[in-house]
Formats: structure tokens, C-alpha cells, sequence
């Protein structure tokens, strides 16, 4: 397959590269001076929120949108955010959590994760040990997850993470008092 694949770049006037940043790197080697190359790499993508369009677009709705976006690619692809912005009260923040996280699981329901690569679910596995600890700690509810199984993985966070992506369907969602 490498060998074919290395041939179909030698006929190619232009490379569109979409993939990990490895993946992509990968590619990149192999293309040829003068050859045209576009590269989509590894993106962070987040989504934002207010009260305001919270209202107007319903929060049971803006949940059910939030849990489709989180796993229609199983947020393997660039479009699919990792973390969503809640401009408001905290309230409005767990509120919302609250009902993306009944949604993750109907959605769980309808369309299950697949298989994870061994290292992919003890690597998740840790997370959510840790997040389960941090959650223990708290007064309040910041940590919901799929019932026996790594589906999905929903919390409340102050700031995203260094280390938010490269999970399937791990979603944060971050209180915002203000902008």
C-alpha cells in the first residue's frame, strides 16, 4: 500500500493533505519541488455560546447539536469541537451540561463509538480516573461519562487544556462570566 501510495503522489500536480500533524508530515516528505501541496493538519476547534442564543435556540436542542457535533466524526475532524464557551452564570453552565450529557448518551444509543485502539482507551481510561478524582473534590456536579463503557466523556472545566483533544468524544464545556 505505501509503495502505491508513493507512486499515485509521483503522478499528482497538487497533494491535499488532511490528517494528524504526523500524517501530514508523513506526506509532506514525499512531495516534489514545483508539486502544489495543501495541507490540513491537526485543528482545535471550539464553539461559544450565550444566554442569548441559548434562549433562542432552546437548550434541550442546543444539547442534542452540541452531543452531533461532539460525535457525528467522532471528533476526528477539524469541525468537531472539543471544547464549547458558555457565556454566563455557572448555572447556566452546568444546566447545559446536564442536558448534553442525557444527549451524548441517546446519541451513544443510536450511533455507538466503535472500537478504540488499546493505548487510545487506557489513555482515556487515566483521564477519566483523574477527572473522577477532581470531580469527587468539587460541591457541584462537573463530570458526567457513558455507563460501562469509554463513549463519551463530558466535564465542566476553568480553562481549556493543553491536553483537551485526542479523545473520542471528550467534551468540555467552560463557564465564561463575561466577554
Amino acid at each position: 500500500e505505501e509503495s502505491y501510495f508513493s507512486e499515485v503522489l509521483t503522478q499528482a500536480d497538487a497533494v491535499i493533505a488532511y490528517g494528524s500533524d504526523a500524517a501530514c508530515a508523513k506526506i509532506r516528505k514525499q512531495i516534489r519541488p514545483g508539486q502544489a501541496y495543501f495541507e490540513h493538519g491537526h485543528k482545535f476547534s471550539l464553539g461559544l455560546v450565550d444566554e442569548a442564543y441559548i434562549d433562542n435556540f432552546g437548550e434541550q436542542q442546543l444539547a442534542k447539536a452540541i452531543a452531533r457535533d461532539t460525535c457525528v466524526f467522532n471528533q476526528q475532524a477539524c469541525i468537531a469541537p472539543q471544547v464549547y464557551c458558555v457565556v454566563g452564570p455557572e448555572s447556566l453552565t452546568e444546566s447545559l451540561a446536564e442536558k448534553t450529557a442525557e444527549a451524548l448518551a441517546e446519541y451513544e444509543q443510536k450511533v455507538p463509538l466503535g472500537n478504540l485502539l488499546q493505548n487510545d482507551a487506557a489513555t482515556l481510561q487515566m483521564k477519566r480516573a483523574t477527572l473522577q478524582w477532581q470531580a469527587a473534590l468539587q460541591d457541584k456536579p462537573c463530570f458526567w461519562q457513558s455507563t460501562n463503557s469509554l463513549a463519551w466523556t463530558l466535564t465542566i472545566q476553568s480553562q481549556i487544556s493543553s491536553h483537551q483533544g485526542g479523545h473520542r468524544r471528550y467534551l468540555s464545556l467552560i463557564s465564561v462570566p463575561d466577554l
